[in-house]
This record gives structure tokens, sequence and C-alpha cells, in this order.
């Protein structure tokens, strides 16, 4: 075997290398994008149980609120059950479901930005392990390509014109 022969193996031992860390990046970058995705995910729980912490927050100070307004319209003397103290009641609770309308709204948005972000991570992933085993694919063929030439030069270069098989045919060498 000469220089050629010993070139070729290098490169198709080069190329197989490629393909063997090509495959190995596919498998990690799908991993990556699986874990990215769960990180999201709770992203979007944690989201969701926040805002709710935040709604019920909001209704126990509008409670409070509510009952300080009560306590003073009580205080000056006016009816409750009628004319402005009634009217600023009502335009209380009006306000306060407005805010826990408005919170839940926000916490909801949050939790599914974060959850097309899990599905996004983990396209992501799986486009890139993709991408990777195209690579591995394409180092594989390059390798066979490489072998295939370098043994189609040595039986050109070393065949005989009667017929015998060459050496490396013989001794199993292809």
């Amino acid at each position: 075997m000469g220089a050629a022969g010993v070139a070729a193996g290098a490169q198709a031992g080069g190329s197989l290398m490629s393909a063997y860390s090509s495959r190995k990046a596919a498998k990690q970058a799908k991993k990556i994008g699986k874990y990215n995705a769960q990180v999201y995910r709770n992203e979007a729980e944690e989201a969701r149980e926040s805002y709710q912490f935040e709604q019920e927050r909001a209704v126990k100070e509008g409670k409070r609120v509510a009952g300080e307004m009560l306590a003073a319209a009580g205080a000056s003397g006016a009816r409750l059950d009628v004319g402005a103290p009634l009217r600023a009641e009502a335009e209380l609770a009006n306000e306060l479901n407005i805010d826990q309308l408005l919170i839940a709204y926000e916490g909801e948005n949050a939790a599914r930005r974060s959850e097309n972000q899990a599905v996004v991570a983990k396209m992501g992933g799986s486009l890139a392990a993709k991408e990777y085993n195209a690579q591995a694919v394409s180092s594989l063929l390059s390798a066979g390509s490489t072998l295939a030439s370098a043994y189609s030069n040595y039986k050109l270069n070393n065949s005989s014109g009667g017929g015998t098989t060459s050496n490396f045919v013989k001794y199993g060498r292809y």
C-alpha cells in the first residue's frame, strides 16, 4: 500500500470520526432542546401560580378598601343602602373585578409565552439533531466514496491484465 492508500485511509478515518461526532452532537442537541422545553414549561406553571397569588392578594386588598370605605360612610351618618355610598361601593366592586380579570389575563399570557417558548425549544433541538444526523450521513458517504475511489485506483494501478485477483482483494482488504 502506497502513500495514496494511507492518505485515503486517513481521509476515510477522518470522515468516520466526523460522522461519529455529528451523531453525538445530534443526541446532545435533542437533549438540550428537551431540557430547555421543560424549563419553559416550569416557568409557565410558576407564572400561573404567581399571578393566581397576585389575584388573591388583590381580592383581599379590595375587601379591605371596601370595608374602610363603608366604615367611613357609616361614621359620617350617611345611609349605606342608597345614593352615593351605594354607587361608590358598586364602582369599587367593578374596579376590583376588572383588576382581577387583568391580573388573570396577564398571568395566562405570561404562561402561554413560556409554553410557546417550550415548543420552540423542543423543535429547535429536534431540527438541530436532524441537521447533525444529515452531517453524519454526509460524512459516512464521503468515507465510502474515498474508500471506493482508493480501491478503484488500486485496481487500476495493480491490474496484471491476466484476470488474476489483486493482492488487495485476495487478502480481504477492501
